[in-house]
């Protein structure tokens, strides 16, 4: 840890805190994440779940990228590439609707994140504005990196997961009606909140409570019936839940103004039923995000496996560069 120095807290939670810090060999700042949590031996750090998605997912433009771990005085340390602000932080600051052209580009890199994410094997779990970094200072020429990837799940485990996932606001329905088997699509349900968040300006299921959230989302998609989703009325029907019916005018009335692409794309990230959401690969392939993808031209993929981390770890002693 001595090459950084004038660590500053930037943030925190329940499991850590976060440093904005300064890399003396290489120059400039990088973010590390202090796991408040104390560890004897690297065998320890590779049981946390972080640890695995972040040195099983290849390198990627649009996930932030690991520099280092770093184990000393059996204080673990992420060490990050720095981002100076989130998406969350820029909305408010943009202060109202965001243009659909640069809703585009946002959830073109968001997407192309997330489904280099799924086709490896992880789900994030926890996909809000807050864990969205941005390099730039402005919406209107922002680069997206996915970050926080401590719920991260592989897509092949197998539940039980822990119950509380995710800001209520981005929860997708299966994990508000306790599903035991939620999986990827709960993230297109996340990401298809933001992209309503953006186009809205602010935002559209602001729910109180678990039932509160459930209500807001079923006032727009509808609730769930056996023949568009016989899990999700299972659920109901076992919690005792019997939710008023709202205008179920579908998720494209949340953005009226938006284009027939843009609408289309919404409907599928925000279909009720997890079985008939988008998948990132499809919604990568929509109009909408096509346009994007023109726009922002061919896409410059890092990928470099990471096929032995646990050799590499024992092997370095107090500090693994990934």
């Amino acid at each position: 840890m001595n090459r950084y120095s004038d660590l500053r807290e930037i943030g925190g939670g329940t499991f850590g805190v976060v440093y904005e810090a300064t890399d003396t060999h290489k120059g400039g700042k990088v973010a590390i994440k202090r796991i408040k949590q104390a560890f004897a031996s690297w065998k320890e750090c590779l049981s946390l779940r972080e640890v695995a998605s972040l040195t099983k997912i290849p390198k990627h433009p649009h996930i932030v990228r690991l520099r280092q771990l770093i184990l000393e005085n059996k204080c673990l340390n992420f060490v990050f590439e720095y981002l100076p602000n989130d998406l969350l932080r820029l909305m408010r600051a943009h202060k109202g609707p965001v243009p659909e052209p640069t809703v585009r580009r946002v959830m073109w890199q968001l997407l192309q994140g997330l489904h280099h994410m799924h086709r490896h094997g992880f789900f994030h779990r926890d996909l809000k504005p807050e864990n969205l970094l941005c390099a730039g200072e402005s919406l209107d020429a922002v680069d997206i990196k996915i970050c926080d990837l401590g719920q991260a799940r592989e897509v092949r485990s197998r539940p039980p997961y822990t119950e509380y996932v995710s800001t209520r606001w981005y929860r997708s329905p299966e994990i508000l009606l306790r599903s035991r088997h939620y999986n990827s699509p709960a993230d297109m349900w996340a990401a298809g909140v933001v992209m309503a968040e953006l186009l809205l300006g602010r935002p559209v299921f602001p729910g109180t409570s678990e039932v509160n959230q459930l209500y807001l989302i079923m006032d727009v998609v509808g609730p769930p019936a056996h023949d568009s989703w016989s899990e999700g009325a299972r659920l109901m029907a076992a919690q005792g839940l019997t939710l008023p019916r709202g205008s179920g005018l579908g998720a494209a009335s949340l953005a009226p103004d938006a284009s027939p692409a843009a609408k289309l794309l919404l409907t599928e990230l925000l279909a009720i039923n997890p079985q008939r959401r988008a998948t990132a690969a499809a919604a990568l392939a929509s109009e909408c995000d096509a346009e994007a993808a023109a726009e922002a031209g061919p896409a410059a993929h890092l990928s470099v496996d990471t096929d032995n981390i646990e050799a590499l770890l024992g092997s370095l002693g107090q500090g693994a560069v990934v």
